[in-house]
């Protein structure tokens, strides 16, 4: 519960608190999205923020972000999995319309959404982003109304920077995760990162069979809660929302120490503003197997999206080795893709 609170105090720190720190021009907003950000890749970027200009955000008006920024030639893209940042990398730039609409949209706009011009006030940044060996500069530009607790990024080259960070924080402070449940051979109740249901008769009374993960357990059950993510454009709407469905697998051990495995996935929607795309798909609930004490099942759901003017995207799945424990997923994506669920995979054992 203490983790969970002080969580959910950065959390509000990051998106909203700037009263301590946006009173003038010089707001560090943008410097938490971004280590965020890295910290979300497990550290497989990094960036260096720097700011070049500053002042009142009124200074802005009628002219159009293309005005403030250059439109790269590359893109940052990366995959969401929960609260992690996967498959980052630095992309060649294909256009679309939607960045040629959030270029030549004036930040005149953001008083359309109750965030008056002469409240505000912006940064423009020199941004370095590092990826092995590889490190890029271009520029951003944040924007902060302080005496509304709101703050704004526009980033060219990372694709909804914001969105995703203010996804991984809102799960982390809802305490979003895998979950486990056991049932144990004892009637003895503990806790392995989930939700434990012991039950069964007496140890004493039992065949000395268990998972090779932990001996104790008979069952066990890796559950990946549903969960929804929102992608906003720079003036904070909602232009994807994707719902990801729930997924579990369970494997246990009969009473002759055989491996029994069941799947449950969930399947995914969306809601697409702005001319948006999107397409979710899920694996089968047949997509579990055993060999020998060996046991192992798949349940994932992934969603892909792409701008308006953008390629169609796409998600599709195979699965190879079904009915045995090398049963496997192989996924064909067009799009950046969300996802929801995995492989679990264990063995009955007596080796007590």
């Amino acid at each position: 519960m203490k983790a969970k609170i002080i969580v959910a105090i950065a959390l509000l720190f990051i998106t909203t608190n700037l009263t301590t720190q946006a009173q003038g021009p010089a707001t560090r907003f943008a410097e938490g999205i971004y280590n965020e950000y890295a910290s979300a890749t497990g550290g497989k970027v990094s960036f260096n923020v720097q700011t070049l200009s500053q002042g009142p955000l009124s200074d802005l008006a009628g002219r159009p972000f293309s005005a403030f920024l250059a439109e790269p030639t590359y893109r940052v893209e990366s995959d969401q999995d929960g609260t992690e940042l996967t498959n980052v990398g630095f992309i060649d730039s294909v256009e679309s319309d939607w960045e040629h609409m959030e270029f030549n949209s004036l930040p005149d706009r953001f008083q359309d959404v109750g965030l008056p011009l002469q409240m505000g006030v912006y940064r423009r940044l020199g941004i370095t982003a590092t990826i092995g060996a590889d490190s890029r500069s271009y520029e951003s530009m944040e924007f902060c109304w302080a005496s509304l607790s709101q703050c704004k990024m526009l980033d060219p080259v990372i694709v909804f920077l914001q969105s995703k960070v203010e996804n991984r924080m809102r799960l982390i402070a809802d305490g979003w995760g895998p979950k486990v449940t056991v049932t144990r051979a004892s009637n003895v109740v503990g806790s392995t990162g989930g939700a434990i249901v012991a039950s069964g008769p007496s140890a004493a009374a039992t065949s000395s069979c268990g998972l090779l993960s932990d001996l104790s357990v008979k069952s066990k059950t890796t559950t990946w809660p549903a969960h929804d993510v929102f992608y906003r454009d720079t003036m904070g709407s909602i232009v994807v929302e994707k719902f990801l469905g729930q997924q579990s697998v369970t494997i246990s051990c009969d009473t002759s120490c055989h491996p029994h495995v069941t799947a449950s996935s969930s399947s995914s929607s969306f809601r697409v503003f702005s001319r948006w795309q999107a397409v979710c798909e899920h694996t089968p609930n047949s997509a579990v197997g055993t060999t020998g004490a060996n046991a192992a099942g798949v349940a994932e759901t992934k969603c892909t999206h792409n701008p308006p003017g953008g390629a169609t995207p796409k998600a599709s799945v195979s699965i190879s080795g079904a009915g045995t424990a090398s049963v496997n997923r192989t996924w064909s994506l067009v799009g950046t893709a969300d996802t929801n669920g995995g492989r679990y995979s264990d063995t009955c054992s007596t080796a007590f």
